[in-house]
């Protein structure tokens, strides 16, 4: 076997259970089907790359073992549990430090980083995303330098630091076209998209996850595809087009059940129970967002588990339960202030402030509405429209890059059929 990586899922599996090959072809067999299914089947995923784990130690390789703890990250992290996805990359991290694999370190601190920010510790993300920048930059990685500064971004993000989010996208971006990295060029549209949705800018948001779709379809990657139509849900959530928000929330939730993520399907549900509370759907929305809460919980998404509480605090208010209201906004307001989320413990707060004055507590009331000008004057500032501006100038694929993208991206699939014939 001289090519695995170009055989079927089918094929893979059949040389991974032929006992009569070597074990290093079989190793290699499993390592090319976990990932022909791990954005797809990432449950199966898990199994095969346990399996290949106990193929590794049998073998007594600690290239192979280190390679298999990875692979069970990977699997886990796209399972949505990062517990068990932080695990692995920890033991795979282990392992490479343990050989002096400094490809393998900077690929595991990476991944570990990117576990760890979706757990909600930004600050051990960050230290993971800054060791992997620089051994990446040393090894003239350009593909893992985009992906650290991504993660950088995204951290970033998360904590309502917008330019410095926007900064390292950027360079991420434009390394990922250097590279015509398809799948790269995907997630940095939805990035894009993310910050263009906060800013205010939901046309130009909405425009840019019609990109993400249209290349994510092309290259058939069903994660991406879910992911765009979440930017999409939202995009048009903001403008009050609910019909088309709810139609592609709805495209969006039984993509995620098919592919079990239950953090995506935590997120979906908490954007049809936002449309629900828009048409004044109460009780619906409350039932949505409790089923919310329970994906969210078991993909241990803190910074969506504190979304979801503050949208059931706006429920609860317009259902005049106003000290529900507050309780919730309060959980919140205190997970969003460990995890360092701003743009979460800024909403929390004006909850509890406008909850609290309905119930006459003015003391809290005007504590948690001067804790809300604070943050949102923070995150918010003056720089905001300048910065805006200049990601439009810089993100903004014309018509004939993205067309040249996309006709790159079904070349490239084309090609890869026509090996798998061969």
């Amino acid at each position: 076997v001289t090519s695995l990586c170009a055989q079927t899922p089918e094929e893979l599996q059949a040389v991974w259970q032929d006992v009569q090959q070597p074990d290093t072809v079989r190793f290699k067999a499993l390592d090319d089907l976990v990932w022909a299914l791990i954005y797809d089947e990432p449950d199966r995923a898990w199994s095969l790359a346990s399996a290949q784990l106990a193929l590794a130690q049998r073998m007594n390789r600690n290239t192979y073992v280190a390679l298999a703890h990875g692979n069970m990250g990977s699997a886990a992290y796209f399972k949505g549990d990062m517990g068990a996805s932080a695990n692995a990359y920890a033991l795979a991290l282990k392992v490479n430090t343990g050989i002096g694999d400094k490809v393998q370190m900077a690929k595991n601190l990476n991944n570990l980083a990117n576990t760890l920010a979706a757990e909600g510790l930004p600050d051990s993300a960050l230290s993971c995303y800054q060791i992997s920048l620089y051994l990446r930059e040393a090894l003239h990685d350009d593909k893992g330098v985009s992906s650290c500064l991504n993660g950088i971004g995204t951290v970033y993000f998360d904590q309502g630091s917008y330019a410095l989010a926007l900064i390292n996208y950027q360079r991420s971006l434009r390394i990922k076209e250097r590279l015509r990295d398809t799948l790269g060029m995907i997630n940095s549209l939805g990035n894009i998209s993310n910050v263009l949705l906060l800013t205010g800018e939901y046309a130009l948001a909405i425009a840019n996850s019609r990109k993400e779709m249209a290349l994510a379809e092309v290259a058939g990657q069903k994660t991406q595809m879910l992911a765009a139509m979440g930017g999409l849900s939202s995009g048009y959530f903001q403008l009050k087009h609910l019909d088309s928000a709810e139609h592609y929330g709805s495209l969006a939730l039984v993509l995620a059940k098919e592919l079990n993520n239950h953090g995506a399907v935590g997120g979906t549900l908490h954007s049809l129970g936002a449309c629900a509370y828009e048409r004044g759907d109460h009780t619906g929305a409350m039932a949505l967002l409790n089923e919310a809460l329970g994906e969210r919980s078991l993909s241990r998404d803190s910074i969506g588990i504190a979304r979801t509480k503050i949208q059931q605090g706006l429920v609860h208010r317009a259902l005049k339960a106003h000290h529900a209201a507050r309780m919730v906004c309060m959980d919140a307001r205190d997970l969003a202030v460990r995890i360092r989320a701003q743009r979460e413990r800024a909403d929390a707060c004006l909850c509890i402030a406008r909850a609290s004055a309905a119930l006459g507590d003015m003391g809290t009331a005007y504590a948690n509405q001067a804790e809300y000008s604070l943050i949102n004057d923070s995150l918010l500032n003056a720089g905001q429209e300048k910065k805006v501006a200049v990601l439009q100038a810089t993100y903004a694929f014309e018509s004939k890059q993205f067309a040249d993208s996309l006709s790159y991206a079904a070349s490239v699939l084309e090609l890869e059929r026509e090996k798998t014939i061969q």
